[in-house]
């Protein structure tokens, strides 16, 4: 997670971000009777909504701090490990290969491993001084605003629409093109050749466990 511009996810979580934001305001929008709410449902749905997606980007802020220092404190282990023993011993393979991803670990030979042990020794001291940056810091604000922004697209209806009924109809519609749309990305970056179905199943899916977490009280 050391990103050189203000990026602080990979594209998985950063889709995952904006779908937890997003299924949680939903969650609310789910449960609004438009048919018998007054101007005061609208403004408590649209406190409880914005409310809801500053709580829980907070969190994941919080969250994304935590994972980042415990990645980094790992990745010091394994420097401070590797150039402790001795280029290709058998403990320093095995602590490589388990570093590495699956395909990379099966695919990679010992001579390999050996030698980038070798070029990891003779490479200055990588090991990070300090335990927060402040790339870190930009990093959660990036994660909170990915959740909080996500909020407004489903809640702008209820802004400024008077008849409530089309607000929550035009809400629900933005909500299932955003969940259409980040299916179709995470497809796209899986390599899919259907991105599009895959973003209509994902809207679906998404849809079902909106009532699901309304039907269990959520």
């Amino acid at each position: 997670m050391n990103q050189s511009r203000f990026s602080p996810l990979d594209p998985i979580s950063r889709h995952s971000e904006i779908l937890f934001g997003l299924l949680m305001v939903l969650t609310f929008t789910g449960c609004f009777n438009a048919f018998e709410a007054g101007e005061a449902e609208v403004k408590d749905l649209l406190i409880a909504g914005i409310g809801c997606n500053i709580a829980w980007g907070i969190i994941d802020a919080i969250v994304y701090l935590i994972t980042t220092l415990a990645e980094r404190g790992r990745s010091m282990r394994l420097e401070i490990k590797l150039r402790q023993l001795p280029t290709g011993d058998s403990a320093a393979l095995m602590v490589m290969r388990d570093a590495l991803p699956p395909f990379l670990a099966v695919n990679s030979s010992d001579t390999e491993l050996k030698d980038w042990q070798t070029r990891l020794k003779e490479s200055p001291n990588a090991m990070i001084s300090r335990i927060i940056r402040w790339q870190d810091l930009r990093n959660s604000l990036g994660v909170f605003l990915l959740v909080f922004l996500s909020t407004f697209p489903v809640l702008l209806p209820f802004m400024f629409l008077d008849d409530t009924v089309l607000a929550l109809r035009l809400s629900h519609t933005i909500a299932l093109i955003m969940l259409v749309l980040l299916g179709r990305g995470l497809a796209h970056y899986a390599g899919s050749k259907r991105p599009w179905l895959i973003g209509l199943i994902f809207a679906a899916v998404g849809a079902v466990i909106v009532a699901v977490t309304i039907a269990l009280g959520g």
